[in-house]
Formats: C-alpha cells, structure tokens, sequence
C-alpha cells in the first residue's frame, strides 16, 4: 500500500482537532495519528513536541519510545548516544524498520534515514538504492539508521539541520503496516533534535478472511468495520460474494494451515522444521561473521593488558611519546663524543659516499674507536 503525505497528514490533524487529545484516529480515514508534547517546556525548546539530546552518558533526555497504536508495546525508539561519536538515530523493535540510504559499501551496515517532504508515497518499494532497514542487534552492539552524526572529524547524515518526516514499515503481529515520523534535527545539539508526531495507516481486516493480511484499503467503506483491539479493524464483508481466485487462494491457505497444525503436533516434525530454521540462522551469522572479519581487532588495551577506550589508548601513546622524547638526550651526548674524538685524531666528520649522486656520510657516534 502506498500513502500519500497529502491525504495522511490532512486526515491526521483533522482527526486531532475533532477529538483535541494527544491521539486521534481520523474518522473512516483509517489514520492512526499520536501528537507529541514537551511536558518541560523551557527557553530553549517549545510545547511542541519531545526533545532527544544527549546529556553525557546517555540521560534522561536520550531517548523517545515510539508506540504507534497505543498498545502498550514500544515499536520504535528515537536515541542521541554516544561519547567520542554521537548519533540521532532510530532503533526498531523486531522486525520493524525505517525508509534509509546506505552510507557506505555492500558490507558496510550503517545507513541513513531519508528525509522526506510532504506528498511522499510510502510503501514497500522504495526508489534504489534506498530500502527498508531494521535495527541489527549483533555482537558489534546495536546499528540503527542515523538521522545524523557527528565526529571530532565533521558531521554527516542526510537529516542534518532539517524538519521532516522519516517512513515506517511496523509489523502488528504478521501484518505489515506503513506510517511516519516527523523529526526535526538541530545541529547545535551534536546528534540530537525534536520528535512532533507520527502516524500510520490502519487497514481493515476481512471477516471473511482472517488469516489474510490487512487490506490495503477498505473496498467496501459502505459496510460497517469493528475495532477488535487497539489499532486493529475489521471489516464485515461475509455478505459480498467470492470470486473463482478467493476460493481457490482461500483452498491453498486452509491446506497451509493444516500442514502448519501437523508439525506444531508431532514432536518429530516439529523438531525437524525447528533444526532447519537453525541452521538457517546459523549460516547467516556465520556469513556475517566471514564479511566483518577483515575488520576483527583484539579490544584496545594499554601497554600492561589493561582494557581502555580509544581516547585513552590516544592519550596514553602521546605521554609515552613525550617520555621517549626527553631521554634521547644520549643521542646528542653520543655525537659530541663523535666530534670531539674526530677531532683529537685530526679525522673528518663527513665523507663523499661516492657514486652519481652527491651524498655524504656523517659521523654520528663511535664504537671502541670505530666510526658510525
């Protein structure tokens, strides 16, 4: 299903004035739609919407969680992390994902959300080579796509100093749904902005056909729909007759099923289908691992195995320069040994090394009598 920011965001606010709360469902729009508020307004930041900074080391002000139906379950969080890198990033819950533009190569897995103006069509297909990303958990940390970032090097990131709205694709149970976010990014906070709102699209289930995936519209917005739980509709279309391709798909779904039933009751089967989902799984780590491994390092530890950050590691070679530094002075001591020996034996302190080139060997030291 595609959205149009258009009709979304219309519908959206119209629906939050009619019932003037922080969350509305647009009236036979199927627009979810949830308006934040700053419960702390301040001189630096309005009413309107939640501000995410990063206050060091995290903090009370670092993160947002994003429940898009209101149904107790955080579907996404809006983080500012970091200590010497810092980011404005979002992180989602399973499977759920963002609309983002990767940064790098095939195997770099960092990428950035896109910045999108009002009237955007959002949907399952994006325009190459952006696509839909979900958070990855792995023994590297947690990798969500940035708004920005910014380094002792410079800032990058496509939401920098701008207010947009960022896609969504969310899963409720197995039905994918779509919506959005709208995200102001603010430069003077190092990885860090404002979240107003967001909202997705709430399609109706079919009665007749529960098993299917939430319809990408209500085809039949003359017949009466039921909301059974939070954010999820049905629609009663038990009356309308099927076609030859609904029986058919409906024969194929209920043999699925059946099939799903066998393995969940036999012990043998289902042990069989869960071994084959782990190796599955397996290979793919095992892939992943094989990709990242040219970039694999020990943890950072100083010179006695202590363990310590990069900075650390930085500031503590830089000490150890400067005490290498001040004890070099045998080496101008060594010279003037040189020089003064060159000279009580009337010896030359340079000589021609010979060949095209115009070069000359210098007398730096001696050993037992013998130049160096």
């Amino acid at each position: 299903m595609h959205i149009k920011f258009s009709r979304f965001l219309a519908l959206s606010v119209a629906g939050c004035w009619l019932l003037c709360g922080q969350q509305a469902i647009a009236q036979g729009s199927f627009i979810f739609h949830t308006k934040l508020t700053n419960p702390n307004p301040d001189i630096f930041f309005g009413p309107d919407g939640v501000p995410v900074y990063n206050g060091g080391a995290g903090g009370p002000h670092s993160v947002v969680s994003i429940d898009l139906n209101h149904d107790g379950t955080k579907d996404y969080r809006v983080v500012a992390t970091g200590t010497v890198t810092w980011g404005f990033q979002m992180e989602g819950s399973s499977l759920n994902a963002v609309w983002a533009h990767p940064s790098g190569g095939p195997l770099d897995r960092s990428s950035y959300i896109v910045p999108l103006s009002y009237g955007t069509s959002i949907g399952p297909l994006l325009p190459a080579p952006d696509q839909w990303v979900t958070t990855e958990q792995n023994p590297f940390g947690v990798n969500g796509s940035g708004f920005s970032s910014y380094t002792f090097a410079g800032a990058s990131g496509l939401f920098i100093n701008q207010t947009a709205y960022a896609g969504l694709q969310f899963y409720l149970g197995a039905d994918v749904y779509y919506g959005w976010i709208k995200v102001q990014e603010i430069p003077a906070l190092a990885g860090g902005g404002i979240v107003f709102e967001y909202a997705y699209d709430i399609r109706p289930n079919s009665a007749k056909d529960p098993d299917l995936a939430p319809l990408p519209f209500n085809p039949h917005p003359e017949l009466p729909v039921t909301e059974i739980s939070p954010g999820i509709f049905v629609v009663d279309d038990t009356g309308i007759p099927d076609t030859p391709a609904q029986e058919i798909s409906r024969k194929l779904r209920r043999a699925a099923a059946e099939r799903a039933k066998q393995i969940a009751s036999d012990p043998v089967l289902a042990k069989a289908e869960q071994e084959k989902q782990q190796a599955a799984q397996a290979a793919s780590f095992a892939l992943t691992f094989e990709e990242v491994s040219p970039w694999w390092h020990d943890p950072i530890q100083l010179s006695d195995g202590t363990p310590t950050d990069f900075q650390t590691a930085i500031d503590n070679s830089i000490t150890n320069l400067v005490v290498m530094t001040a004890t070099n002075d045998w080496r101008q001591e060594a010279l003037d040994r040189a020089l003064a020996w060159a000279a009580t034996n009337d010896l030359p302190t340079e000589i021609a090394s010979g060949g095209d080139m115009d070069t000359k060997a210098r007398l730096i030291s001696i050993d037992e009598g013998r130049f160096t």
